[in-house]
């Protein structure tokens, strides 16, 4: 049994009030889709539930890597988060597309099916090993098979919301301002996946893990919009 590290507690607790945000967040949208369902609104729901439950998985993780000397538990929490955060990258792709051009999301979703599967396949075939502040790292030459193909599903979300606020820009600003947040949020948690899965020391774990708080916060603000949000974007001009 290993002592926590001042970081590893500041990490830990970070994720705990991500899913705690992640699940309330859940809630209060489930009832927004009983009221009016939506596709959007439903993709949305399962989002956060499976943010909510990979960020517990990891700080469970944390823990038991931590207070274990048999790392297995830990790991079989690790790759029960992995499988949801491939399942949260693929929502948020289809989010994406049904917020923005939903004709085309059949297709897309079988495609980065696919794509976001083979990765799961090859990171639970390789199990990463154990750094300092027993973070998970995995070899480097895995890292060259699970980004390529991860890089599309990641980084679409990213894509659609931007070119999307350029095209409806002159339409509508206020729209085009709502996507460019969503852009934003969809950023900072495809930077934070991205350093999750590489492998993260020091400092940089509560920056990284910060960001999913940051992203949970973004989405649920530029979707459900309060009314603060529709003042500082001009939704107001929209209709």
């Amino acid at each position: 049994m290993q002592d926590f590290a001042p970081l590893q507690i500041i990490s830990i607790v970070e994720l705990f009030i991500a899913t705690l945000i992640s699940l309330i967040l859940m809630g209060y949208i489930y009832k927004k889709y009983k009221e009016k369902p939506s596709n959007s609104s439903l993709f949305f729901v399962f989002n956060f539930t499976l943010v909510g439950l990979a960020l517990v998985c990891v700080a469970i993780d944390r823990i038991l890597l931590t207070i274990l000397v048999d790392k297995t538990p830990g790991l079989i929490f690790h790759n029960i988060a992995i499988l949801l955060s491939l399942g949260v990258i693929f929502l948020l792709d289809m989010f994406a597309f049904e917020m923005t051009y939903p004709k085309q999301i059949r297709k897309l979703a079988v495609l980065f099916a696919i794509l976001i599967i083979a990765a799961g396949i090859v990171l639970l075939l390789n199990q990463p090993s154990i750094g300092a502040q027993e973070e998970l790292i995995y070899a480097d030459q895995l890292l060259f098979i699970i980004l390529p193909l991860l890089a599309i599903p990641i980084l679409m979300p990213t894509l659609v919301f931007f070119y999307f606020a350029i095209k409806v820009h002159e339409e509508s600003v206020p729209q085009s301002n709502r996507s460019l947040v969503m852009g934003i949020a969809a950023i900072v948690v495809s930077v934070g996946y991205i350093f999750e899965v590489m492998g993260i020391t020091g400092v940089l774990v509560i920056i990284v893990r910060l960001s999913f708080v940051v992203y949970t916060l973004l989405m649920y603000i530029a979707f459900t919009m309060p009314k603060w949000f529709q003042k500082f974007i001009g939704w107001k001009e929209a209709i």
